[in-house]
């Protein structure tokens, strides 16, 4: 018997399938097995029938005793795709994958690109469609990039895309140009701050000296300068400031007062050594 086009076309698809280096023995992701052996298909044009007969071949150790137990043989792919992942995923699996889509929001400082792979590959293997998938993306972006890209401005990925670039490009020149401009203030010296060396010829005022405290003398109790708090001489000594008592009695007064006291009078008389009897 001469096997017919299909026959044919089966065996070589399945022999193709041999080849890929593809196979799954239970214990590693079933999810990815598939995914892997889908893409295969597709970039070596080999059909979904012949998915269906090749996969026992691809099956080793645990997943093949469960493939002879369920009578799978011959049933299409999207059969034997069902009952497989009834098998070998968590219970609930999709379940809780829809919930972990709902909640893969792009996070803070995420580009956009990583977000878009990230959440794209766990829709896929929940199953969305295109749109469903372009949906939940645009929902799931930072609300700054919402502001900027409007839901109206675009039906594909593509579209979507090329507006988000264009702002994450805007913005970062954004920024750079703030850092530049924080670094140029941040060089240029503010004036009227800060000491400065007097210039050749020119003097220091107080303002500008260091006050340096008197011998036997608080610091704290320094006379008032231009720099200094006024002393307010109701409350004060105008001598040297301190609280308590007033200029004729700080002890800097009253030891100019004795001074005077002991100080011989002054005479015009003496005057080269001459008494007052000598001008008579």
């Amino acid at each position: 018997m001469i096997p017919n086009q299909r026959d044919v076309s089966g065996a070589r698809g399945v022999e193709r399938m041999q080849r890929w280096g593809v196979t799954f023995d239970g214990a590693s992701d079933p999810l990815r097995f598939i995914e892997r052996l889908e893409e295969r298909a597709v970039s070596h044009r080999v059909d979904t029938r012949s998915l269906a007969q090749g996969v026992p071949e691809l099956l080793k150790g645990t997943a093949e005793d469960w493939f002879r137990t369920t009578h799978l043989q011959g049933e299409p792919w999207n059969v034997f795709r069902r009952e497989f992942f009834d098998f070998f995923l968590p219970p609930r699996y999709f379940q809780r994958l829809e919930d972990e889509i709902r909640m893969r929001y792009q996070r803070e400082k995420e580009g956009y690109k990583q977000y878009l792979v990230d959440i794209r590959l766990m829709m896929n293997r929940a199953g969305y469609s295109e749109a469903q998938e372009l949906e939940r993306v645009y929902e799931n972006l930072l609300p700054e990039y919402q502001l900027y890209v409007r839901r109206m401005d675009f039906r594909t990925f593509k579209q979507l895309t090329q507006l988000v670039i264009n702002f994450e490009v805007t913005r970062e020149r954004e920024h750079q140009r703030q850092a530049r401009t924080r670094t140029g203030s941040a060089a240029m010296p503010k004036r009227g701050t800060g000491a400065s060396s007097p210039k050749p010829g020119s003097q220091w005022t107080t303002s500008n000296a260091a006050v340096v405290p008197k011998e036997g003398k608080d610091p704290g109790t320094i006379g008032n300068t231009s720099s200094e708090k006024p002393v307010d001489t109701r409350n004060a000594c105008r001598n040297c400031g301190v609280l308590g008592h007033f200029a004729r009695e700080s002890p800097s007064h009253k030891a100019k007062e004795t001074e005077n006291a002991q100080r011989p009078s002054s005479n015009p008389g003496h005057m080269r050594g001459q008494t007052s009897e000598s001008w008579d």
